[in-house]
């Protein structure tokens, strides 16, 4: 029995030692064929991030370069910026007066319609306060029915006044301001 577990010690041994000698040389192996590998990889990875590094200073100088020539060129903007401000609000103002003269116009205009068709003078129509050509020409009308602006034939007390045109004579006339100079010569005069 002692020769035999002897003898199966010793086969035990040679197997263990065997065995790891095996895994050692594997192991071995198999980093010494990676590692050339592994730094090969390394030195690009560097290499490759010093190229990465070259490419960011120089962009890094080229804005530092810009950033300089920009510097001097703050004061022109700000100025530009002053001025485009300054012509903003001068536009503003330009809109504004457009505005209130277009809607002068459009009121000239209203009142020279109502004035052709109604006959009463611009200068009476532009008291009124109505807005619209509708509204005007109610309140022209209602004017001209209850005032007689041109009388036939007028006693003055103890004078006759001759009447040199009628009132569809007047109305007739296309020019405002000529239409105005007939209404008060032939107005009653008291």
């Amino acid at each position: 029995m002692s020769c035999t577990t002897q003898k199966g010690r010793i086969e035990m041994e040679k197997q263990n030692i065997e065995e790891p000698a095996q895994v050692k040389d594997e192991t071995v192996v198999s980093t010494t064929e990676s590692e050339p590998e592994k730094v090969e990889e390394t030195v690009d990875e560097i290499t490759s991030l010093q190229e990465e590094i070259k490419s960011l200073k120089a962009q890094a100088r080229k804005w530092e370069e810009r950033a300089k020539e920009n510097k001097d060129a703050k004061p022109q903007l700000d100025k530009l910026m002053e001025d485009m401000k300054n012509i903003q609000s001068e536009n503003e103002e330009v809109k504004q007066q457009l505005t209130q003269y277009q809607k002068e116009i459009e009121r000239t205009e209203l009142l020279n319609r109502v004035a052709n068709e109604t006959g009463l003078p611009t200068a009476v129509l532009s008291a009124m306060k109505a807005d619209n050509e509708e509204e005007l020409l109610n309140v022209a009308n209602i004017v001209k029915q209850s005032i007689p602006l041109y009388p036939k034939d007028v006693h003055d007390g103890s004078q006759h006044v001759n009447i040199k045109m009628t009132r569809a004579e007047i109305s007739k006339i296309r020019n405002p301001r000529e239409r105005e100079k007939a209404i008060l010569e032939n107005l009653i005069k008291e």
